[in-house]
């Protein structure tokens, strides 16, 4: 491989710089396994496993158990080389990612829980579990390979650069997505007609939140506005929707019981003079009076005004059977179960700390106030409708974050699954007795844990493996397919795009709107515009850009927060005071994270979060750099609903800008991490190389208050790497960005390690000598190097290089220009074939070693691959040969340890590693950087090519058409400025946005070319390679670093004379890895008789095909039963010796008769007919359908 050009004092730098592509995806596995898996205990409720009474008293004694604590451990391997069943006998060693992959096995560590069983307070005893195996991310804290350096990575037999982020599953490398889900704890106001669809008083208003715990689960709650002017939430329980009227909720979340009057006050507020909201409020106090009496007759209550526990004891009696609790909960503790798991959940007090309830509660009031009012406003007129598909409005669903939320479904089910087990024992009479004896027992309750079998582990595999969730409950996600995919290391770039890449949803891929796929102007600076593929993923999946992050942890502190806002004007929300006091109608809301802080008036509004600001940028202050500062002004009819937000949570896109406003006087410009949804609320312009001091005010009137870092910071990695890109047109760009991930390159430097099913190698690939130095050298892609330096020359020469295609030079292809290996490797083990296990590798033929090939030895089709011997059957080898039509070459040959015991000795599980050459052909696929895509056309003489003066000759063709309908200017400048680094032997910079109208890139180029002694635009004379004569014009020549695309002839091509065929209809069968040949439809068939060809679609569809000779029955005119029988004649029954005599006696003894004709003799005529036909007929007879042929 050629050495990189970047200096190796920056290489710690440009590590770290690789490893922040892939941070969101470790950093969320790590918290996932350290911190929320610590949490889980905690939010996890305890399971009452068992009931007994006493006999002599009236109470009764309950065993519940409940979740400890969870954690994992490091993968470990067996030293004996086979799973053991008894792993307390069997000596373990780490195990690295690489025995993972080169032994088909999934890179997993051991989940352990510890149950807690109680009798009251009473524990009577701790039991530690395993839960099974579950897959680690690989690099991640639980990772052998953490803190590794790149030199210890490579004593490891590892990747240099190995970054991690991914998993292994069965030897298979598998990224979880990053999937685009709405913001957490966040109002969106919708305006559906889908809404109205609910019932026959809804209307198309409703107001959603999904609301997350600090266990990342969340529920999304939805305010719906009725035709009568009442409001109710909607929210499902196990995917069942259910409604609530908002004032019963209230009523259940306050903290003492409140009038008609106090209820009116508390929602109105100091707008009583508005009296479209006042209507509403009566309505929706009216809704509820039905209710009431319900549950006065319930409770036995004998007045309208019914205390908080009273409603929540309701709701406990109509969700007992939704909510299936367990048998020993009070109705009131089913109603606090319903607005602790079910109702603004991210304000939800710990199953295990019910001390902040009231606390909760009044927050839980105060937010469903603000979401009311907002709600009236949009209804009104007064605030547009919030656009949910705006980035604004969403996060990122991290890996790490949906890898725990399924962990906790799975482990509550092993919570189920014990008190399933006491229950069956229970129900038994024999042992009932028994059981209910030793209930509190040591000694039991092991012994009953030991009956069942977690399976924590293998669901997690299927996981990863399979992208599929198992739930009853769905998350709360629209999706539960298609969250992991293979990472296919095609070539490097391809591999890295998978952590970058954010997926709307599998849920979109079916939804007919294209809203969902359109790029909108929130998205500027976090998801690149030009790397989205084209085709039916165009918009759903996308690539955050190049310093775009993803926030981690919640940060912020509600306490000291609040303090600060409320010595600077702001007001407590009335819930939290006992609404002592009005809130001004001019006054805004101030929420942090979905929870009211308090209200400030419009005026100070915009002060209140400058402060904030400054408090977010500098150091030590009370907001935390990575939270979200956002002050919605208010602009009637024009705007959202207006407020002070402050977010501070995980899963938000975030990206660095500088903040033009000085805060000390050697501070200089900050940088500050701005969010989506704040991006849109700040004025922000391009980066320029000083900041003039008239910008750098304190932000009053239009003047910016930030700035981009870079110009080249609203791409990808992939996106920036273009040469030029701001001279071609944007489409040329996004198909650059998919064939770059198309191409045959360096995808990893430990071939010997690796064990893919197929992979891709560029045995000559160069570093571009024109290339974008702010993206390609801080990432170090020169380490993995994708493509060829080529010398172009742009003319229509040969008449093979129309369209699309060029001409290469075939002595550049015999020097190996474009030269490249594809690996594939096959895993053979006779314990997992289904035979015998008396069988082993063994074979008697030369070309094998011990049964099988060796290494170096060349194989071409029908040679032998590997033998392997059946000793119950006397030894008799069965060789598995080697079908492919392509030579190759034995690279490698692995002895892996085998998982299942067997009573034959020796080699059970082996891997074979081919190596095949694919050196340029005609009809191969290459493509510049600049989305100019052909094929091959012809490898063409070096003597027959034209030649320079100096006698150079180009290494490809390319035709001038290709320029003016594709607009790929870059692809021009690129090839001039190659042709300038070649000659002064330099790296060139081809960042886009550094030329304008005034600094032109064609000068800047053009006059170095001519000091360089060439012609100022790059042409050349060149000379005819037939005649020698040189051509009339000057031919456009240089430098451009060409990719040669995986699609190759070779795996594509569907050619065949003779093969297999269908063995019903007698007719070829389509697709190459059957050895058939591609389809000859209806349409073709059409196609043919448009034109007029009648015989060239008679050997088509008969003559290649199913001709077959038909016999038909004068007679009856069947086809069917017209068989060969025995005619009488005089040489029936006579022996002769003759070889001529005995051909007569065939002849004649053998007739075509009808068995359905009485009469034997009956003519029978021979017709050629499709072979299909008959089977129809057969077909048709089946059905009692004749078919009757008549011959003439």
């Amino acid at each position: 491989m050629q050495p990189t050009s970047l200096p190796i004092q920056n290489e710690d730098e440009r590590v770290e710089r690789l490893r922040s592509l892939v941070r969101p995806h470790v950093e969320s596995f790590d918290w996932a396994m350290m911190d929320g898996l610590g949490e889980l205990p905690s939010e996890l409720d305890d399971v009452c496993v068992a009931v007994i009474r006493e006999h002599d008293a009236k109470g009764q004694r309950q065993l519940r158990v409940s979740l400890e604590n969870a954690y994992i451990s490091k993968p470990r391997i067996m030293t004996t080389g086979k799973r053991a069943r008894d792993r307390a006998s069997s000596s373990t060693a780490a195990m690295y990612p690489r025995h993972a992959r080169e032994g088909r096995a999934t890179y997993q560590a051991e989940l352990n829980g510890v149950f807690c069983f109680r009798e009251g307070d009473t524990v009577i005893d701790r039991v530690t579990r395993r839960l099974g195996e579950v897959p680690v991310m690989v690099c991640s804290s639980f990772c052998n390979l953490h803190g590794l350096s790149p030199a210890e990575l490579i004593d490891r037999g590892e990747e240099e650069y190995e970054l991690g982020g991914y998993f292994i599953c069965n030897g298979v490398e598998k990224v979880v997505r990053m999937v685009v889900v709405p913001r957490r704890n966040h109002m969106i106001a919708l305006r559906r007609p889908s809404n109205a669809n609910r019932g026959p008083l809804f209307t198309d208003f409703a107001l959603s939140m999904r609301c997350v715990r600090s266990d990342q689960c969340g529920v999304t709650n939805h305010l719906h506005y009725l035709m009568n002017g009442s409001m109710t939430v909607r929210f499902s329980i196990r995917r069942q929707e259910f409604f609530l009227p908002i004032v019963l909720l209230l009523q259940a979340l306050l903290p003492r019981s409140y009038s008609d009057r106090e209820m009116f006050d508390l929602m109105v507020q100091a707008r009583r003079d508005d009296a479209f909201l006042c209507d509403r409020v009566i309505a929706m106090i009216k809704d509820v009076a039905s209710i009431h009496i319900r549950l006065n007759s319930s409770v036995g209550g004998n007045s309208r005004r019914n205390t908080p526990e009273q409603v929540v004891r309701y709701l406990g009696s109509t969700f007992k059977v939704a909510l299936d609790p367990d048998d020993t909960m009070t109705f009131g503790e089913v109603g606090q179960l319903l607005l602790r798991k079910y109702i603004l959940v991210h304000l939800s007090e710990s199953s295990h700390n019910l001390q902040q309830r009231s606390s909760v509660y009044s927050a839980k009031v105060d937010l469903f106030l603000v979401m009311i009012w907002k709600l009236i406003s949009v209804v009104r007129g007064e605030r547009v409708p919030d656009n949910p598909d705006s980035l604004a409005n969403q996060e990122v669903l991290l890996p790490g974050h949906l890898y725990l939320m399924y962990m906790k479904e799975k482990i509550e089910d092993c919570l189920r699954n014990i008190k399933l087990v006491y229950q069956v024992a229970l129900k038994n009479e024999e042992s009932r007795a028994q059981i209910e004896q030793q209930l509190f027992n040591k000694d039991a309750i092991e012994a009953m844990l030991m009956k069942i079998k977690f399976d924590v582990g293998r669901r997690m595999e299927l996981f990863i493996a399979t992208g599929n969730l198992q739930t009853q409950s769905g998350l709360g996600l629209l999706q539960t397919s298609g969250y992991s995919v293979v990472a296919d290391r095609i070539n490097y770039l391809r591999f890295m795009a998978h952590f970058r890449s954010i997926h709307r949803g599998k849920f979109f891929a079916e939804v007919k709107t294209t809203s969902v796929r359109r790029l909108l102007p929130e998205s500027w600076g976090f998801i690149c515009p030009v790397h989205t593929p084209d085709g039916a993923p165009c918009g759903l999946l996308n690539h955050i850009t190049s310093l775009a992050t993803v926030s981690q942890k919640l940060e912020a502190r509600f306490e000291s927060i609040a303090d600060f806002c409320f010595a600077r004007g702001a007001q407590p929300p009335p819930a939290m005071t006992g609404n002592a006091e009005l809130i001004p109608a001019k006054s805004v809301p101030i929420l942090m994270d979905g929870r009211v802080l308090g209200y400030v008036l419009s005026s100070m509004a915009l002060k209140l979060s400058e402060l904030l600001r400054i408090e977010k940028v500098k150091d030590g202050g009370i907001l935390p750099p990575t939270a979200e500062v956002v002050h919605v002004e208010d602009f009637p009819r024009l705007g959202i609903h207006p407020g002070v937000f402050l977010y501070s949570g995980p899963a938000r896109l975030l990206r660095p800008v500088k903040f033009l406003r000085i805060l000390g006087k050697d501070d200089g410009l900050s940088e500050e991490m701005i969010g989506s949804f704040e991006q849109v609320y700040l004025r922000l312009r391009r980066a320029e190389k000083e900041y003039p001091p008239e910008v750098v005010q304190d932000g009053a009137g239009n003047a910016p208050t930030h700035a981009e870092l870079d110009d080249l910071n609203f791409l990808s990695i992939l996106g920036s790497l273009t040469p030029f890109s701001d001279m071609n047109q944007s489409p040329r760009n996004m198909y650059q960005c998919q064939m770059a991930k198309q191409t045959m390159g360096t995808p990893c430097h430990n071939f010997d390690r690796r064990a893919d099913v197929k992979i891709y190698r560029l045995l000559t690939p160069q570093i571009p000598i024109t290339r974008n130095r702010k993206s390609q050298d801080s990432t170090g892609f020169d380490n993995f190097p994708n493509g060829t330096n080529a010398v172009v020359a742009v003319i229509t020469y040969t008449g093979y290089d129309m369209e699309d295609a060029m001409v290469i030079n075939r002595s550049s292809v015999d020097r190996g220009f474009a030269d490249g290996f594809i690996y594939s490797t096959t895993d053979v083990d006779l314990d997992e074939s289904g035979s015998s296990q008396r069988q082993r590798f063994g074979s008697q033929d030369k070309r094998l070693e011990f049964g099988l090939p060796k290494v170096g030895s060349r194989l071409t089709r029908n040679d032998p691959l590997y033998s392997v011997v059946d000793t119950a059957k006397e030894g008799q080898p069965n060789v598995k040969k080697y079908t492919s039509s392509e030579s190759a070459t034995v690279d490698q040959v692995r002895v892996l340890d085998s998982d299942a015991p067997s009573k034959e000795p020796g080699i059970r599980r082996a891997s074979i590693k081919l190596r095949c050459r694919r050196s340029p052909t005609v009809g191969d696929k290459f493509a510049s950087r600049h989305g100019q895509k052909g094929t091959v056309s012809s490898l063409w003489p070096v003597e027959d090519m034209p030649f320079s003066e100096t006698g150079m000759t180009p290494d490809i063709l390319f035709n001038p058409n290709g320029f003016p309908s594709r607009m790929t200017i870059g692809m021009m400048v690129e090839s001039m400025c190659g042709k300038l680094g070649a000659w002064q032997g330099k790296l060139q910079d081809s960042t886009p946005f550094r030329f304008d109208e005034e600094e032109s890139v064609v000068d800047f180029f053009g006059q170095q070319l001519r000091d360089a002694g060439f012609n100022y635009y790059g042409n050349e004379t060149l000379y005819s390679g037939y005649s020698g004569e040189p051509f009339h014009v000057e031919i456009f020549v240089g430098v451009i670093h060409y990719q040669r695309l995986r699609h190759m002839v070779s795996d594509k091509f569907q050619v065949r004379s003779t093969g297999p065929v269908n063995v019903v209809t007698r007719q070829p069968i389509k697709g190459r890895k059957l050895g058939g040949a591609i389809r000859f439809g209806e349409m073709e068939r059409d196609a043919l008789l448009s034109h007029g060809t009648a015989f060239l679609l008679y050997d088509r569809l008969f003559s290649a095909s199913d001709a077959h000779v038909v016999r038909v029955c004068r007679v009856c005119g069947s086809i069917l039963s017209t068989t060969a029988g025995a005619s009488p004649n005089r040489f029936a029954g006579q022996a002769r010796t003759r070889k001529s005599n005995f051909a007569v006696t065939q002849v004649q003894q053998t007739r075509i008769q009808c068995v359905s004709c009485d009469n034997l003799l009956a003519p029978v005529d021979a017709v050629f007919l499709p072979y299909v036909f008959k089977y129809l007929s057969a077909e048709l007879a089946a059905m009692n359908i004749r078919l009757r042929v008549e011959t003439r």
